[in-house]
């Protein structure tokens, strides 16, 4: 075999040549990686458990939920939250993680980062169930202003808001911080912007991508308020059912009693044997000009066990009206005397099919409609609002804290689906 010397001058041309291949290697490693990876790169909860513990103190274990976020999100945010946009390095598989407390749901959490004069800020947000605010934590900031966005007073101002709520603290030029309305130090103000921004995008970032697993976890945390021996739920996969849509336009005819049918949902509700509890339905009803969402438990033999509304009742007459339906069923038109009952035969009828298949759903409507009723003529509605009754498939990752406590950050980790479509208990 030939051997071959270089002279000194060549051999250091040849580590020269040999650096900067190197070099060019290391720049071009990022633009020839997939986008998922570089997402997970841009934006993750690089170390969820203490995160968690840090933002629900009292969490013993999360599970969370990977799924994608893609061009279509980026477009709705763009479309919601001019000039701000995603990066194409924030598209790709990202994880919304529920805390729970044993098996009681505490909220959401999600991390995004955000572009800025010192680097990428990644924030960790906790949300409720509804997607209001409750808490933020940073995992990365280089300002020297961060400790000033991390007191009470200032976070105070960002606790229970929504997106609407939360997008009146940002300036009219959809970037800075609204000075009028939040208060922070003068040195903190240009990153006020940025955490600003940053929560509006994970708002809706959670909101696009996550709708269909957030509405099953409030349906199953409205399940164990209404049933406290609830396991699981099964999701009620049959929106239309021309069964149920007949019996309703035979008991109401054309009359609007302020329910958006479209937007119904029920489930099943289970305990740990597989038993029916009975049904939690989630109607959206106008009352006196707003929009409640309220929560219903029907028990196996169509009792009202439980109403709640997930916003403020619009008066205390209206709290009390709705009261007054605890423990009770309605069977016909005619059993009914008040708006009220109206709405609550409109839910048993409705939800009837996920308690019992086989029941005859004409047998239990009056031969006079309600369009007939005198309920109507003396309980007037006006635009929704009452005159006289004073209501004018995933797979989850599981993660339990040991001991509650992170002893080592150690994490025991199985693999379970979350909903009985199939329903398993959290």
């Amino acid at each position: 075999m030939r051997t071959i010397n270089f002279s000194p001058l060549a051999h250091r041309q040849l580590q020269a040549t040999a650096l900067t291949a190197a070099l060019y290697a290391v720049c071009l490693l990022p633009l020839l990686l997939p986008q998922q990876a570089r997402a997970q790169a841009y934006c993750a909860l690089r170390d969820p458990a203490s995160h968690i513990q840090q933002l629900y103190p009292d969490s013993t274990r999360f599970r969370s939920i990977v799924k994608t976020v893609d061009e279509r999100t980026r477009q709705y945010v763009n479309e919601n939250l001019p000039p701000n946009v995603l990066h194409f390095g924030e598209l790709g598989r990202h994880t919304l993680y529920v805390a729970l407390r044993n098996k009681q749901i505490l909220g959401l959490v999600h991390v995004r980062s955000e572009e800025s004069r010192w680097g990428l800020v990644e924030i960790a947000w906790s949300m409720d169930l509804n997607l209001n605010i409750q808490d933020y934590s940073f995992q990365r900031c280089r300002n020297r202003a961060r400790h000033l966005m991390e007191t009470t007073a200032v976070k105070d101002q960002f606790r229970g808001k929504n997106f609407a709520q939360l997008k009146t603290l940002l300036a009219n030029d959809g970037r800075s911080a609204n000075r009028q309305l939040l208060q922070v130090p003068d040195k903190a103000v240009e990153l006020a912007g940025v955490v600003i921004r940053n929560g509006l995008k994970t708002l809706l970032v959670t909101q696009q991508v996550w709708a269909m697993e957030i509405e099953a976890l409030q349906m199953l945390q409205q399940a164990r308020k209404a049933f406290p021996a609830a396991a699981r739920i099964q999701l009620n996969q049959q929106q239309d059912n021309p069964s149920v849509t007949e019996t309703l336009q035979q008991a109401f005819g054309d009359v609007s009693l302020g329910t958006d049918r479209q937007q119904t949902r029920m489930a099943k509700v289970l305990d740990a044997k597989g038993q029916s509890l009975g049904v939690i339905y989630k109607g959206i009803h106008r009352l006196q000009g707003r929009q409640l969402t309220l929560w219903w438990g029907i028990s196996p033999n169509m009792t009202i066990t439980s109403i709640s509304s997930s916003q403020p009742w619009p008066s205390i007459q209206a709290q009390q009206a709705f009261q007054h339906l605890h423990g009770r069923t309605f069977t016909n038109s005619d059993s009914c005397g008040s708006h009220t009952e109206l709405m609550a035969l409109e839910t048993l009828i409705t939800s009837r099919p996920l308690l019992t298949p086989q029941h005859n759903l004409k047998a239990s409507v009056s031969n006079s409609s309600v369009s007939n009723s005198n309920v109507l003529k003396n309980d007037a509605l006006k635009n929704g609002a009452l005159k006289n009754d004073a209501l004018k498939n995933n797979v989850l990752k599981s993660h339990v804290l040991k001991n509650s406590a992170l002893k080592n950050n150690a994490l025991k980790s199985n693999t379970t689906p979350l909903f009985n479509t199939p329903g398993q208990a959290l």
